[in-house]
């Protein structure tokens, strides 16, 4: 009819709402008893109608296909058509997953990356550099073996996704059994537990609201990789997580290869299931195609007071959180933040000062962010 929405419309605000009521439902035992709340109708009519769509989707795969092109497609589709499940219902829950799970996922962080370049001109330049030594301008087009061989891309995409995980506390689990832990504790049969890896990545970090790339090749590499958890963990693991970081590392690289980034307006972290950068714009000029550009003699970080820990943006815009008073580079909380170039959260020498860190092409900075 006249009134009715375009069909990928409707498809998104669906989504939208069946994932407002699956929120209020982790968060509210009793809320599907809310029948005065018209929202619950709603979200079960969206529900319906995504359903029916991922039947269809279904339904027309196999009509446009042959048995022996299904059985040699190595598509999402096709392996969901080949897995043997207990039910055809189980098939299109899965299908629903494959379609949702991974829809604003990776552009999220991809925006939170092209933010902390746009906050480092000293750290993106020095990518560029990186990224122009495999692929001299980006005029070959990436593939993944070129992309594999730009450590430093990796360090930034790892820092992105410990400072900014796109889904904060996305990661639920269900004990079917009493889980006894180290300390003695008990986690009853029955019990969901949610491990929230916004949390996880900062615990025992140095410095650890501050986004800063080095320290994927400094002394605390292997505290971090234990700590990383973006895509969970596990046979359960997400099923998009190699998608997910060659898409992240593609659309980086040419980006930073052919635009010169600005941040015009700071993003306020927003938190609905995933973790979105809202209000953020960045300005985009075209690279200087004779590569002159004037690097900043100076990198992002040196000069000037420690303006984290207790002060810190994050804090200061999610004050709900709370991280260990041994993860404050100022120590415990109310004390004074240490000077650059002094003496951290452990009392030790900054690693930039005592030469643990060398970024790529970067001076030793003393005081540089741990």
């Amino acid at each position: 009819g006249g009134g009715a929405k375009p069909v990928g419309r409707q498809f998104a605000d669906d989504f939208d709402q069946l994932g407002i009521e699956t929120n209020k439902r982790v968060w509210n035992p009793f809320r599907r008893f809310e029948f005065w709340d018209p929202t619950l109708r709603g979200s079960s009519d969206s529900r319906e109608r995504l359903w029916d769509a991922a039947a269809a989707l279904l339904r027309g795969y196999r009509d446009s296909h042959s048995e022996a092109d299904m059985a040699a497609d190595v598509s999402i589709l096709g392996t969901l058509h080949r897995t043997p499940y207990a039910t055809e219902s189980d098939r299109i829950a899965d299908t629903l997953t494959q379609i949702f799970a991974g829809h604003d996922t990776t552009g999220n962080e991809l925006a939170w990356v092209l933010v902390e370049l746009s906050r480092h001109p000293y750290t993106a330049l020095e990518l560029r550099r990186a990224l122009d030594e495999q692929n001299p301008g980006g005029r070959r087009p990436w593939t993944p073996l070129m992309l594999s061989r730009v450590t430093y891309l990796d360090h930034v995409i790892s820092e992105t996704f410990r400072l900014w995980p796109t889904a904060p506390i996305a990661i639920v689990r269900h004990a079917d059994r009493d889980v006894t832990l180290g300390s003695g504790m008990v986690i009853p049969a029955g019990s969901d537990v949610m491990m929230p890896c916004f949390l996880q990545h900062r615990t025992g970090v140095r410095n650890p609201d501050e986004w800063f790339p080095e320290r994927w090749a400094g002394d605390q590499l292997p505290q971090l990789q234990a700590n990383q958890r973006p895509f969970g963990a596990g046979k359960r693991v997400c099923v998009g997580r190699n998608l997910a970081n060659l898409e992240l590392r593609y659309a980086t690289a040419c980006i930073v290869q052919r635009f010169n980034m600005t941040l015009a307006a700071e993003p306020s972290p927003e938190h609905y299931i995933t973790l979105k950068p809202t209000g953020g714009v960045v300005r985009f000029a075209p690279r200087d195609p004779s590569g002159s550009e004037e690097h900043p003699s100076t990198p992002d970080w040196a000069g000037g007071p420690f303006s984290f820990g207790q002060e810190s943006p994050t804090r200061t815009v999610l004050p709900w959180l709370q991280f260990p008073d041994a993860n404050s580079p100022a120590g415990t909380r109310g004390s004074s933040p240490a000077p650059r170039g002094g003496r951290g959260d452990s009392g030790a020498a900054s690693p930039r000062q005592s030469g643990s860190f060398s970024g790529r092409g970067s001076p030793l900075v003393a005081g540089r962010r741990a």
